[in-house]
């Protein structure tokens, strides 16, 4: 609050404080979202690391190299169920199953780093929003919070926020002199 107001303007009442766990259910169910597109981020960077690797090896890539990859990606938390579905492909998609020989691989490989790439690509977004959401949620919280409590408050909607030090009486804004 600036020096000097301590009530809120005539004709703005603050919101109920019963609006808190409303507001930390919508922060709980936007940091959950975030963090499970965040995981799956982390699993496609994986994904996308080996790829990257066998891809390189081009026409010199062996089935062997491709069974290696996968199972590094298991290791990481890939369920196997999709890595087979992949190697077996998918006839009512047009997904080609796994070649045997080398060439074929190396060709099999680049669909799959191009497919593989459009998920990349459509998955950015929806951690964006995930992000986005999330600090909103956030953000109403801690303006409840504020606005029911007054500045220096300490309990609110968000779980593990730390209210910081209040801000210095010559500057409202919390900023150094």
């Amino acid at each position: 609050m600036l020096p000097g107001a301590t009530q809120a303007p005539q004709g703005l009442v603050p919101p109920a404080p019963d609006h808190a766990p409303m507001l930390d259910s919508m922060f709980t169910q936007a940091k959950a979202k975030f963090d499970a597109i965040s995981k799956a981020d982390g699993l496609m960077s994986k994904v996308r690391k080996e790829l990257d690797t066998l891809t390189e090896k081009g026409p010199a890539v062996t089935q062997d190299d491709v069974l290696d990859g996968m199972a590094q990606l298991v290791a990481h938390g890939i369920d196997p169920k999709t890595l087979t579905g992949l190697m077996a492909g998918n006839p009512q998609t047009g997904e080609p199953p796994m070649p045997l020989e080398s060439g074929a691989l190396a060709q099999w490989l680049g669909h799959q780093d191009q497919v593989f790439a459009q998920q990349e690509a459509a998955l950015k977004p929806q951690l964006d929003l995930a992000r986005h959401q999330m600090g909103v949620a956030a953000l109403h919280s801690l303006v409840h919070n504020h606005v029911t409590q007054g500045p220096g408050g300490t309990s609110g909607a968000v779980p593990n926020a730390s209210p910081g030090p209040p801000p210095s009486p010559s500057n409202p804004l919390g900023g150094g002199s």
